[in-house]
């Protein structure tokens, strides 16, 4: 973090992979952040449409630089495509968000107010229904007011997940990590720079669907780096669309595994920021500079 006082750069990493609508959708809500990001960095995992660079052009109107990192198709490479996307930031603080994740206005500010070294925070998002997700229309986004699509049981869990992992973070001061820690959740979080650096980012060893957040969150918890939840009447939510099939076990194997090596003291991502899978093969469009 920079010195006290001084402005925290913040940089934004979307993560997408083809649906363009879906990502002008999530781009609309970013553009009425009460807090604008100082940079926005696409992180692509090899879309094939043209339409979704299309689509960033919704960025322009931000007064800050926008880039958009692709790489190849090779399968699921979440990993490998968020560290491409953090190699080229430059803020001191770094947000995550999907393309299928919207926010309300002051999500980001929040972020930049409660972002410091040795906390991660992240945010619990409710599901919607395709039915739901149709009611976030475009003026609903530019209002920035999700509430009234949420069912009150939805409400509901968004306020008592706030109070649980309020309870987790004060049970961590007495109790191991190991017993009570606060998830990641790929899809919105955020954390300095400085300690994402320091377990080495993400871990592109995990080429399928599954676990490359989870072990991040251990890792970072093993270095001392706890998580907090601030979003109640700031929120997420998660947009519906279709998904092919997940198959968590592709890589349950080497998570179990690094699970253990972990709890013994190896905080380094495998395979990292220092040391990417196949080398630094992406490319950089400057959407504005």
């Amino acid at each position: 973090m920079p010195d006290p006082g001084q402005h925290p750069r913040l940089s934004l990493i979307i993560s997408v992979y083809n649906n363009p609508p879906l990502l002008r959708k999530m781009l609309r809500a970013v553009a009425i952040q009460t807090r604008l990001p100082d940079e926005v960095v696409i992180a692509d995992d090899g879309s094939s449409d043209e339409a979704v660079l299309a689509a960033c052009d919704a960025l322009l109107s931000l007064p800050c630089p926008v880039k958009y990192v692709w790489q190849a198709h090779a399968g699921f490479r979440l990993a490998k495509s968020r560290n491409n996307a953090v190699r080229e930031t430059t803020g001191d603080i770094l947000a995550f968000l999907d393309q299928d994740i919207l926010c309300t206005r002051r999500y980001l500010e929040l972020c930049t107010r409660n972002v410091r070294d040795s906390t991660f925070l992240v945010a619990w998002y409710n599901y919607l229904t395709a039915e739901q997700s149709t009611r976030v229309t475009d003026e609903a986004v530019d209002a920035g007011a999700y509430w009234h699509v949420l069912t009150r049981g939805q409400q509901w869990a968004l306020k008592r997940q706030f109070i649980k992992e309020g309870f987790y973070r004060l049970a961590q001061r007495c109790l191991s990590y190991r017993v009570c820690r606060l998830k990641i959740r790929g899809g919105a979080f955020a954390l300095t720079r400085r300690d994402f650096q320091r377990v080495d980012g993400f871990d592109e060893s995990f080429q399928a669907w599954g676990y490359e957040d989870d072990d991040l969150g251990w890792r970072l918890n093993a270095a001392g780096v706890r998580g907090r939840n601030v979003f109640w009447r700031d929120y997420a939510l998660h947009l519906y669309h279709p998904t092919s099939h997940r198959d968590r076990l592709a890589n349950r194997a080497y998570y179990l595994r690094r699970r253990a090596e972990i709890a013994g003291g190896s905080i380094q991502a495998v395979r990292g920021l220092s040391n990417p899978l196949d080398g630094r093969e992406y490319t950089v469009r400057t959407i504005r500079s």
